[in-house]
């Protein structure tokens, strides 16, 4: 027998075929495996110089330098009792820290920052610790392009190193000034420097985006029930 095709209902279906949303078209992004940046693989020279440093991780940085720990933390053998680059250090031997400032006064304002060369990246957290003074302010923010998203303003000392849950996800920049610590002379420095080590980064993965023919695909059922309606109706005429 025949089967006989209704042009409602066929109409009906493909209606509710049509009636599906299409595909979102919005771009979602995700994160890279987190990365540890503990410093290990810069280079540093013998001594406690500045070892300005421009690129590592992936990222751009300003105003940073690397040290050996174990040179430059003190050595109370020596008559030196342990500073903040020793303190400061929670894995291997060297740790970061935002240079000396470039103005004749030491105790001035000192800022560092760390940025993207292209795209968004997280800093997650990390350890933070002043280098040679008490009661050290530091102010860490978070810039998505001229957009300042997240700010952590922290009290630190040389002996006590903070770890801080950043959480500045897909940001292009990250800024961090440290200034009006009290200086602890015995330390044998001075200085607003600030301490970093172990920093958890991680970086935005490439965009996804959902190609519309995947939606079109829905109606092709219901463009085939129609054109067969079409064709049987011309048949019959």
């Amino acid at each position: 027998m025949m089967k006989t095709f209704h042009v409602g209902r066929v109409l009906a279906v493909a209606a509710m075929l049509f009636a599906v949303p299409p595909a979102s078209s919005a771009q979602s992004t995700g994160l890279t495996v987190p990365a540890v940046l503990d410093f290990e693989a810069l280079s540093a020279a013998t001594g406690c110089g500045d070892n300005i440093f421009s690129s590592y991780g992936g990222l751009v940085w300003s105003g940073f330098g690397v040290i050996p720990s174990a040179e430059c933390g003190g050595d109370p053998s020596l008559g030196d009792p342990f500073n903040g680059y020793h303190y400061g250090r929670t894995s291997g031997r060297k740790v970061g820290y935002v240079i000396w400032p470039t103005s004749p006064d030491p105790y001035s304002t000192l800022l560092g920052t760390i940025a993207v060369p292209s795209g968004h990246f997280s800093l997650l957290d990390g350890w933070l610790t002043a280098a040679w003074t008490r009661r050290l302010h530091v102010t860490v923010a978070g810039f998505r392009g001229p957009t300042m998203i997240g700010i952590h303003s922290l009290l630190l000392d040389y002996d006590a190193p903070v770890f801080v849950n950043f959480g500045f996800t897909d940001v292009t920049s990250v800024t961090f000034a440290a200034g009006g610590g009290t200086v602890d002379y015995n330390l044998a420095g001075i200085s607003n420097n600030l301490v970093l080590d172990d920093l958890r980064v991680a970086f935005s993965d490439p965009t996804n985006v959902v190609p519309e023919p995947a939606t079109l695909a829905l109606f092709a059922p219901g463009l085939a029930l129609i054109a067969a309606v079409r064709r049987r109706r011309q048949r019959r005429a």
